[in-house]
């Protein structure tokens, strides 16, 4: 070939690669960007692929940066192959030209089987109510199996996932602990502990009721492990102040009489003395609800008749929400609940007021709004005053076809054109005109 056609082809060549390097690719952007896996469980030592999954299948992606939210526990190469290194939790995430994409990623250690288990006691002794501890050692030290404690006869001892024993009643069970395919036990004898009572105290000396009250007596037997716990009340005179099994005290008429509790053989004792005050307050009302501004005049009533003191005390337990003065007038002061109590001496009795605060203005954080097609946007409405009782927003689209809006104020562009997003409380409305475009 003479030199003239080798520089002719030469130059073709040349020609042919500008001309190729001018065809410009159409860019296809992305819509949509995941990743395989949004989630995965892998052990330590274990590799996962993941892969981006992108629409359309034939949109431009440039190079994908991989990141791992704690490279010491899953460490990802920048081809996406996540490696477990230490068990916990990672999050991995992939990103391109504004777009990410995550796998909430858990990392397990290895499953090590037990070999073998051992309990620290083949066998022990408990005294019933006694509490103990067993513990249980599995080989290899490092095994994943979890300890597995179960009893033979839970009625007399029991035991917990920890190992803990709780003898509840006297004869004997054999207490197990698992590990996968291991087990050991160990054979637990219960026996009853005699221990005699010393004192019986009763919570209070000397006990003041008004005719027909009761009142529960405690009695307190020591030492507490005394083996013979059970109390008997007893009263000097039932027909002034009576007691049951269970000490409660009942002011059957004016007088005194002492109340005796008896456990194991010793006696405690408590002076009971019976008086006849107010017996009973009530009110004309229970629960009342008012409007914001109003007012109610609460009567109470004092029983007996002859009640020596009926003076009335009033009491609001939220101020700022009901006020009662000194006759009992209740104003509605805001929107709530507060409880009036009244008291004469010391009973008491108790209305539940509701205070209704109407609406008084509903307003959007934005009046108008101009939306893509397929775009989404959230309203917020703001009902007055703060107090308002029902502050419920029902929202409605007077196009739905062109603005779509859920119960949460989000608005959704369907198609091109505008509507009227109304959110309304108690009958007040605030409105926002949406326009949507094309994309």
């Amino acid at each position: 070939m003479t030199i003239r056609k080798s520089l002719l082809l030469l130059v073709s060549v040349i020609i042919i690669v500008a001309d190729s390097s001018c065809v410009k690719r159409e860019v296809v952007p992305i819509t949509s960007f995941n990743l395989n896996y949004p989630e995965n469980v892998i052990e330590v030592g274990e590799t996962l692929q993941l892969a981006t999954v992108v629409e359309p299948s034939d949109a431009t992606v440039k190079k994908v940066t991989w990141s791992s939210s704690d490279s010491k526990i899953a460490w990802v190469t920048t081809k996406g192959l996540v490696t477990g290194i230490r068990p916990g939790s990672a999050t991995i995430t992939a990103s391109v030209e504004g777009f990410q994409a995550t796998c909430e990623l858990t990392v397990n250690r290895k499953s090590i089987p037990a070999t073998d288990i051992a309990i620290d006691r083949p066998s022990m002794e408990m005294y019933k109510d006694e509490i103990e501890w067993l513990a249980a050692t599995i080989t290899p030290e490092d095994s994943t199996d979890e300890i597995v404690w179960s009893s033979s006869n839970p009625q007399i001892v029991e035991v917990s996932d920890q190992g803990k024993l709780v003898a509840l009643g006297c004869g004997t069970a054999t207490i197990t602990a698992r590990a996968g395919s291991c087990q050991a036990t160990c054979l637990v004898t219960v026996t009853e502990l005699i221990i005699d009572v010393k004192t019986v105290k009763i919570n209070k000396p000397v006990l003041n009721l008004n005719k027909g009250e009761t009142e529960y007596l405690i009695a307190t037997v020591i030492p507490f492990d005394a083996t013979d716990k059970i109390v008997v009340w007893n009263s000097s005179d039932p027909s002034v102040a009576s007691v049951n099994g269970e000490g409660k005290v009942t002011a059957e008429k004016g007088g005194s009489a002492v109340v005796t509790a008896t456990a194991g053989g010793v006696t405690g004792e408590c002076q009971v003395i019976v008086y006849s005050p107010v017996t009973a307050i009530s009110l004309n009302a229970r629960d009342i609800t008012l409007d914001k501004g109003s007012t109610f005049v609460m009567v109470a009533t004092v029983d007996p008749e002859d009640a020596t003191d009926k003076t009335v005390t009033w009491t609001s337990q939220d101020n700022n929400v009901v006020s009662v003065n000194s006759n009992g007038v209740v104003s509605a002061l805001k929107g709530g609940a507060a409880k009036i109590v009244a008291k004469a001496e010391d009973k008491t009795a108790e209305c539940v007021v509701t205070v209704l605060a109407p609406v008084e203005s509903v307003t959007l954080n934005k009046p108008s709004l101009t939306l893509k097609q397929g775009q989404s946007e959230i309203l917020y409405a703001t009902v007055g005053p703060e107090d308002a009782t029902d502050k419920t927003v029902f929202w409605s689209s007077s196009n739905p076809a062109a603005v779509s809006v859920n119960d949460y104020g989000k608005v959704t562009a369907e198609s091109v054109g505008t509507a009227t997003i109304t959110a309304k409380a108690a009958g007040i409305t605030a409105e926002c005109q949406v326009t949507v475009i094309l994309p």
